[in-house]
């Protein structure tokens, strides 16, 4: 019983020791969280680099999903409703399943937690906003315009 106290104390101070280390030096990387998404003289972000990839320009509407999902499902009508409306205004319309591991970098950069999400860039990647859960392609459109007005 000695013998494993010991190798118990062992273990959970090498632990303690890694864990306070390791949250010291994730402290002194952060820079604090900015919602500014382009930055100079600073790797791309992951929003960036998919956003590059588009080729988006312009206002992007990135919607957050899975096949799984039942909110998922009866927003896709109202998503594509508003992607229909507002064709020839100056906006992308994107739509990211969760479970591809392709965009895990990406989603794990937003802190994509709940689904379906949906992210709003403005035009100058300078702007993020978004909003959880179903959105009806009328709100979808009246924000998708408020950034094109920024």
């Amino acid at each position: 019983m000695k013998k494993f106290l010991s190798y118990f104390f062992l273990l959970s101070s090498s632990f303690l020791i890694f864990t306070l280390t390791s949250c010291s030096s994730l402290e002194s990387k952060s820079s604090g969280t900015d919602t500014a998404i382009s930055k100079e003289n600073h790797p791309k972000t992951e929003l960036q680099k998919f956003l590059d990839s588009k080729g988006s320009k312009r206002v992007a509407v990135i919607k957050f999903y899975a096949d799984w999902c039942g909110t998922c499902r009866d927003y896709q009508p109202q998503y594509a409703a508003a992607k229909a409306s507002l064709k020839d205004a100056n906006v992308d319309f994107y739509e990211v399943n969760v479970d591809q591991k392709e965009y895990s970098a990406l989603i794990k950069e937003l802190k994509v937690g709940l689904i379906p999400i949906t992210y709003f860039v403005s035009q100058d990647k300078k702007s993020i906003e978004n909003r959880v859960g179903y959105i009806s392609s009328g709100q979808l459109s009246e924000k998708v315009q408020s950034l094109n007005l920024k």
